[in-house]
Order: structure tokens, then C-alpha cells, then sequence
């Protein structure tokens, strides 16, 4: 069993920030109180520890977290663009990659093969109608 995602204190917070230099992770433009933070890398990728309580490395590593605006956290998880209306596709976000690797995980199914069925006609042979089926 996987731990419980921990709320990320304000001491946390304020070391990522910090440590980027007051910028986004993503774009580089200056953070504002849109903040978001993002785990890198994410928390569904990484190892859980001998114990069974935290990640490898923890989850409140602050070097393992990235400050973000909302949108480029929208961006990053789900491929969403800050200008569109609708992800069109996730490919390239943590969305599309947790996406294969439990497609890459489930066991494969098979189709099982349906014998193919003999064609009771004749090659060329027309079928006639038959007068009574049809609606006049």
C-alpha cells in the first residue's frame, strides 16, 4: 500500500520558491499567488521506502518539488495549454505517461480466433428476392 500524499508546509513552500529564484519551474516568468507544486518526480513514479511510510526520495524533499503557475501545473500533469479550450492530446504529460505504464503493466488479452464460416452459395450466384418480403 502506497502512503497518504502529506500537505506541503509553508517552510516547504517558501525553500522551493527560493530556490528557483521567485520563477516558475516551467515558463520562468515571475510567481504570483497562483502558486502551485508540483512533485518531481511524481509521487505515482516513485519507490515507497523499506517502512512503508514515505517515498524515495520523501515526498517533502524540497528538492523534489517545483513551483508553478496554475495553468503551467494544468500543463504539466495533464498536457492541457494555457490557451485552449480542451486537451486535444496528453502526450508529453505525467497524465499520458502514467497512462502507458499501466497499459504497459496490464497482462495482455487475446482475441480468441472464430473459425472462418464456409459461404453456402456458390460463387456468382444471385440470391432472388422473395416477392412476399417486400412492402408495396
Amino acid at each position: 500500500m502506497r502512503p497518504k500524499r502529506k500537505r506541503i508546509p509553508l517552510v516547504v513552500q517558501r525553500a522551493v520558491e527560493t530556490r528557483q529564484g521567485g520563477n516558475c519551474a516551467h515558463c520562468h516568468a515571475p510567481l504570483g499567488p497562483d502558486t502551485e507544486y508540483d512533485h518531481r518526480p511524481p509521487l505515482w513514479e516513485r519507490e515507497v521506502n523499506a517502512e512503508g511510510t514515505d517515498y524515495v526520495p520523501p515526498q517533502l524533499d524540497p528538492d523534489h518539488i517545483h513551483a508553478l503557475h496554475v495553468l503551467c501545473h494544468l500543463e504539466r500533469t495533464t498536457g492541457r495549454k494555457a490557451d485552449a479550450e480542451r486537451t486535444v492530446t496528453t502526450k508529453g504529460s505525467d497524465a499520458h505517461r502514467r497512462k502507458m505504464e499501466r497499459k504497459r503493466q496490464r497482462p495482455k488479452r487475446f482475441k480468441a480466433k472464430i473459425p472462418q464460416r464456409v459461404n453456402p452459395w456458390p460463387k456468382g450466384r444471385k440470391l432472388r428476392s422473395r416477392k412476399w418480403m417486400k412492402s408495396t
